[in-house]
């Protein structure tokens, strides 16, 4: 195993895991504004919808191209394995789709103030999912183990 892999691989998933950090605090910003008032603060929520997607798309490239592209290379030739590294990026993909559809019906202020109630209850759910989605990538098998080569 090439000590050059290991490290590139360790910088890589300690990227991650700040842009995990950075991904919860903009989301929490978005969920603490959403709840102090009822839509009088859409123009705040949208400038931290607005970081918060920035942060999501920086992260869905990084991980893309850092690690999503290495996953079925670097990490072992069992099919088993491929498949379950196959499945776990189409299910970011899914994901990613569902924030997008999410972030494009609440893309101006008024669609945030006049469905506030929906915009709460729907943007828990899109955190909700993104912290178990989170909590599996910091968990999986891949971000506790090197690259075998």
């Amino acid at each position: 195993m090439e000590d050059s892999k290991k490290i590139a691989h360790s910088k890589v998933i300690h990227e991650i895991i700040n842009q995990h950090r950075g991904l919860v605090e903009a989301a929490d910003s978005v969920l603490e504004l959403s709840s102090e008032m009822n839509g009088k603060k859409a123009d705040q929520i949208r400038e931290a919808l607005d970081k918060f997607e920035v942060k999501l798309k920086e992260h869905l490239l990084y991980e893309r191209e850092h690690l999503y592209d290495n996953l079925i290379k670097d990490f072992g030739e069992d099919d088993t394995d491929v498949e379950e590294k196959e499945a776990f990026i189409i299910e970011m993909n899914r994901i990613a789709d569902v924030v997008a559809s999410f972030l494009d019906k609440y893309k101006n202020t008024d669609s945030i103030r006049f469905d506030m109630d929906k915009f709460n209850k729907n943007f828990g759910r899109i955190l909700g999912i993104l912290m178990l989605r989170i909590e599996a990538e910091e968990t999986a098998k891949h971000f506790s183990t090197s690259p075998v080569s």
